[in-house]
């Protein structure tokens, strides 16, 4: 990790010593970042001194930590940094407070607090609510082969002011069922899930720590045609529950589901259910014709996309739903990132997580690994932004 600051210098707001411009890239295009780190806990809000921040930069060329620097007394710091000439890449900054990873918004070349105040919190292994306020499942036709792949995305909120983690004891934080034929379950980084996320006797379990605000999880399996019509088990009471499905004479049924406009995604067309304020226990069935579609792909790419198609239908959701207590600085913003945000956000995430931590040669192997992965995912992205 490059160029380390010292708090003098930070108030200073110096200018970093390193860049992320690209090979051949000489013009300097200096940009400033101001912010504060702020420990939100059920006594109240406090300003967090001398906490590391890092800087990333993430762009087509790659990325990397940039520049870093602790907080002064009231939690405030303060860097200047060259963008560079690639106007493809995304800047964030991000802080490991208890051992959990937070990271911004995308920066603007001139962030203020109000773009760079991270929030943190204190951790806890007892039991808190999750609320499941979306719940997107997505149901291919059929690909290589007769079986159709199945992606499913969960918005989960926590309310409270503490971030759940998971230990030896407590098990996972959250899960639930999945229909009883799914076969080669998935998930990874090209979910956009940085959970440690199994299929454990039939269920879908999640550890990774859920800080409060929204917490996307997804994962994807296959179901194979004597599997159909399938039963999708709602365990939790949702406040959004939509099904897409790309069979034209598909048959889904469900408490308050109503088709709305098909969407198109990636250029292929899905019938769209959609039902407000699911209560649970609920099964939602859906038929598909004997004869399978025509085969296609099921592209990942394309369960990327959904997680922009979902925001919406979300955010109305959320509209809807009950009054609960909120809090500011627990917004529901990462519901509606997009994915070249929720892709360069978890880079970042990964690592701030892996650079404040001694690591040996085979966790660092596995780290360049998913980062490359990450990295290639967001260039196919960036890619095909520009060229819309």
């Amino acid at each position: 990790m490059a160029g380390f600051l010292d708090e003098a210098a930070a108030q200073d707001l110096p200018r970093s010593s390193t860049t992320n411009s690209s090979p051949g890239q000489d013009s300097a295009v200096m940009a400033r970042v101001a912010g504060r780190i702020v420990r939100v806990s059920a006594g109240g809000d406090r300003s967090v001194a001398r906490q590391w921040v890092i800087l990333h930069g993430i762009g087509t060329t790659g990325g990397h930590a940039i520049d870093s620097t602790r907080t002064v007394a009231d939690g405030s710091f303060g860097l200047r940094y060259d963008r560079g000439a690639d106007s493809t890449a995304q800047y964030f900054i991000s802080t490991v407070h208890h051992g959990i990873a937070y990271v911004s918004g995308v920066l603007p070349p001139e962030a203020t607090p109000d773009d760079a105040t991270l929030t943190v919190f204190d951790t806890t292994s007892a039991t808190i609510p999750l609320t499941v306020r979306g719940r997107h499942v997505l149901v291919f036709a059929p690909a290589e082969d007769p079986r159709r792949r199945v992606a499913e995305i969960y918005d989960l909120s926590n309310d409270t002011t503490v971030t759940r983690i998971a230990t030896e004891r407590s098990g996972p934080l959250w899960s639930a069922g999945v229909p009883a034929a799914a076969q080669d379950f998935s998930s990874g980084p090209e979910m956009l899930s940085n959970e440690a996320i199994k299929l454990v006797a039939g269920r879908v379990v999640a550890y990774a720590p859920v800080a409060p605000g929204l917490k996307r999880i997804a994962f994807t399996y296959a179901l194979p045609p004597n599997a159909f019509p399938v039963n999708f088990p709602v365990e939790h009471p949702t406040d959004v529950f939509e099904i897409l499905v790309e069979d034209r004479e598909a048959e889904v049924s469900g408490p308050g589901l109503e088709e709305t406009a098909p969407s198109n995604i990636e250029g292929r067309m899905f019938r769209r259910f959609q039902a407000q304020g699911m209560s649970a226990p609920s099964l939602v069935v859906v038929r598909v014709p004997t004869a399978p579609a025509a085969p296609k792909r099921a592209n990942m790419a394309l369960v990327v996309a959904l997680g922009i198609v979902t925001s919406g239908a979300l955010a109305v959701a959320l509209r809807r739903a009950r009054a609960r207590p909120s809090r500011a600085h627990a917004p529901p913003a990462r519901a509606t990132e997009s994915d070249v945000d929720a892709l360069a956000r978890e880079i970042a995430t990964l690592d701030a997580a892996f650079e404040t931590t001694d690591r040996g040669d085979d966790e660092r192997a596995r780290y360049q690994r998913r980062r490359d992965q990450l990295k290639a995912e967001l260039a196919e992205r960036l890619a095909a932004r520009r060229g819309a």
